[in-house]
């Protein structure tokens, strides 16, 4: 009975007696811890830029201010070169005009203010050296004038100034026009020469115009301009037979567009 019972109480310590622990597994067991924690933190990291990502996706892109052109008209400055004809007389015109906007829109009335000298080369006849010279002896008694004296081919220049307005329409590069100006032309003959000196040495008129601007940038240009003018003076009737005191004068010119 001792026995039996030493043995049972053997047994029921045994049974009773914790489990021996596992065997260490270091190793993996780090390794595992390792690889658990880098896989979280490159879950944690691209969570992260997943989140970067969407939050960048998300922002608003940026935006570019592009000044717009002005479409207000400025100022041009055209100086021009032609041909222009008077009767018999061929003239090459040139001189600068200016072109001032009258309101602030894009297609505008535009005044005109503008300088042109005309210059021509004269051949005159025998006949024509003769009255010249008789005129001019005329006027200066004391010193006679011969017909050898007289130069039979000189260089005649007189100035034309012009006043008006102008509707230019404004495209993208190329700018028409259509205006209407008037004309002045002081000292358009040599009085001294005219043995009625009360002649009025003025001769007036108005001009028809067209023309066109063609823009290769905002501020450059060039120019086509066509005209029409009706002259009147008391003594452009000593220029050609065929002007009595009014005749037409048609021009063609071009030249450079210069815009303020």
């Amino acid at each position: 009975w001792d026995r039996r019972r030493s043995r049972q109480e053997v047994f029921e310590r045994f049974s009773s007696a914790p489990p021996p622990p596992p065997p260490s597994q270091g190793g993996g067991a780090s390794a595992t811890a390792s690889s658990s924690s880098s896989s979280g933190s490159s879950s944690s990291s691209s969570g992260s830029s997943s989140r970067g990502g969407s939050s960048s996706s998300s922002r608003e892109p940026a935006r570019v201010t592009i000044d717009e052109p002005d479409d207000e008209p400025g100022i041009t400055l055209t100086p021009r070169i032609g041909y222009s004809r008077l009767a018999n007389l061929n003239f090459i015109s040139y001189g600068p005009e200016l072109a001032i906007p009258l309101s602030r829109s894009t297609n505008s009335v535009q005044l005109l203010l503008g300088v042109e000298g005309q210059s021509t080369q004269r051949h005159f006849s025998d006949e024509e050296i003769a009255q010249i010279a008789r005129a001019e002896t005329a006027a200066h008694p004391d010193d006679p004038t011969r017909p050898e004296d007289i130069d039979a081919n000189p260089w005649n220049h007189i100035a034309t100034v012009n006043l008006g307005v102008q509707y230019k329409y404004v495209g993208n590069s190329v700018h028409p026009y259509i205006g209407l100006d008037l004309i002045a032309i002081p000292n358009a003959v040599d009085t001294s020469q005219i043995e009625d000196q009360a002649a009025l040495d003025l001769a007036a008129g108005a001009r028809l115009r067209a023309g066109v601007d063609f823009m290769v940038s905002e501020g450059f240009g060039f120019n086509l301009n066509l005209g029409v003018a009706y002259l009147a003076g008391s003594t452009l009737g000593l220029l050609g037979d065929s002007l009595d005191q009014g005749g037409l004068l048609p021009q063609l010119s071009g030249g450079t567009v210069f815009r303020f």
